[in-house]
């Protein structure tokens, strides 16, 4: 069943926490609409659910000031209503062309804070050549900065960008990573409590295929092994699983997901456990119009169903996108990205709940007439889903959150 909402916003200010639904005032209702930005725009990066329903929500900002451009990374924490309770950026100075410019992928809980893991974009103001790191954030629970960690490969002259990571058995801490090199395109990295990298236990490796992304979603097996993701271009865009045993170096890679990939492109945004093994979530464009679909593997990548379900066709007659996905408490999946099917503007969220096979139960779409995107998704502490996205307003873009019930309702 497909139902539409009309999403009307109230907003007050960019600078702020912004106003929930219409008709209801902070903290008043168990779903909402929320946004939250400020005056330069933001892109919504990752969500953070905690057990007692607060949030961490991470951003990235691009600050222009006359022919100089600056990147930051903002972090908030939502109650479980939806009101704000701190925000925090980083670096914290608005301007200054002598400090990195700082984007961030992945915010995980790290002892007894959380870890930002992004990329530091560190300019030599007199020649103007760049050098970009992966980038580690340690913060406490109220957002104040407690360590800053930047790790490079060959003094900096190989681009490293980090992407996610996790925390195994014995309490390393595992960093996947994209290279920008001519023989080796991914990194996995292990560090210790005080980020300090464990070089024995750090690997490059090289994927088959050109233009890799390494896909959001690091995961770790009983055995300490680290699982990730990547979408690649074999013939047309294509995805697989990758392991890579725990401090060895050596890594391996799943089959390509389709073996239609001459005439169909597979490209994953995102991975997520499942019950056994692991699910993808991305865009294919095998019935012509791009579609949303989902491919679920075993723990080697191995695809379970014949082929990728997809989500689209007759019902969705625009263009979607698949962006995150969710394995909820019943074993079912949470989908969620961009649909320009029955819009009342370019694009809106869409939402979609299946059972553990990938079935689809029900579809949902959130909207106005500005173009909004949804990136993340995760399930609140009393069963109710979380949206995370972008969505313009007043040609800015600004972070928006929603909080439905378990039917992907808003009240």
């Amino acid at each position: 069943m497909k139902q539409y909402y009309i999403v009307i916003i109230l907003l007050l200010t960019l600078t702020l926490s912004c106003n929930d639904e219409e008709g209801a005032g902070p903290g008043e209702s168990d779903t909402f609409v929320k946004l939250y930005g400020s005056r330069y725009g933001e892109d919504a990066q990752d969500l953070l659910v905690e057990s007692d329903g607060r949030m961490l929500v991470l951003s990235s900002t691009e600050i222009e000031n006359n022919d100089d451009t600056y990147y930051k990374v903002i972090v908030r924490q939502i109650d479980a209503l939806g009101n704000l309770l701190w925000e925090s950026t980083f670096p914290s100075s608005e301007i200054d062309n002598t400090l990195p410019n700082y984007t961030g992928s992945s915010i995980i809980k790290h002892l007894d804070g959380y870890l930002i893991i992004g990329s530091s974009i560190n300019t030599d103001s007199e020649t103007s050549e760049s050098e970009t790191n992966m980038l580690l954030l340690k913060i406490d629970q109220s957002g104040s900065l407690i360590a800053t960690s930047e790790f490079s490969l060959d003094d900096g002259s190989t681009e490293l960008n980090g992407v996610d990571a996790v925390v195994n058995s014995v309490g390393e801490l595992k960093v996947t990573a994209l290279l920008n090199s001519d023989t080796q395109n991914l990194w996995v990295g292990t560090f210790d409590d005080n980020l300090n990298n464990i070089p024995e236990c750090s690997f490059s490796f090289s994927s088959a295929g050109s233009g890799t992304s390494l896909i959001q979603g690091a995961f770790v097996e009983e055995n300490n092994d680290i699982v990730y993701s990547i979408s690649t271009f074999v013939n047309k865009g294509n995805s697989r699983l990758v392991r890579v045993p725990s401090c060895q170096p050596t890594q391996i890679t799943g089959p390509l997901i389709s073996t239609e990939a001459n005439t169909a492109s597979y490209d994953i945004n995102q991975l997520s456990t499942s019950l056994n093994g692991y699910a993808m979530v991305g865009t294919t464009d095998i019935n012509g119009d791009n579609d949303i679909f989902l491919a679920r593997v075993d723990e080697f990548g191995v695809l379970q169903d014949s082929i990728p379900i997809v989500f689209g066709g007759a019902d969705l007659d625009g263009d979607e996108e698949g962006f995150g996905i969710y394995q909820t408490a019943d074993g079912g999946f949470l989908i969620t990205g961009s649909s320009e099917s029955n819009t009342e503007g370019g694009s809106d969220i869409i939402l979609i709940k299946t059972d553990f096979r990938g079935n689809e139960l029900w579809s949902r779409f959130y909207g106005d007439q500005n173009d909004e995107q949804a990136s993340e998704i995760g399930q609140a502490p009393d069963g109710g889903y979380l949206i995370l996205g972008d969505t313009e307003f007043g040609g800015i873009n600004t972070l928006i959150l929603i909080k439905t019930d378990r039917q992907g309702n808003v009240n």
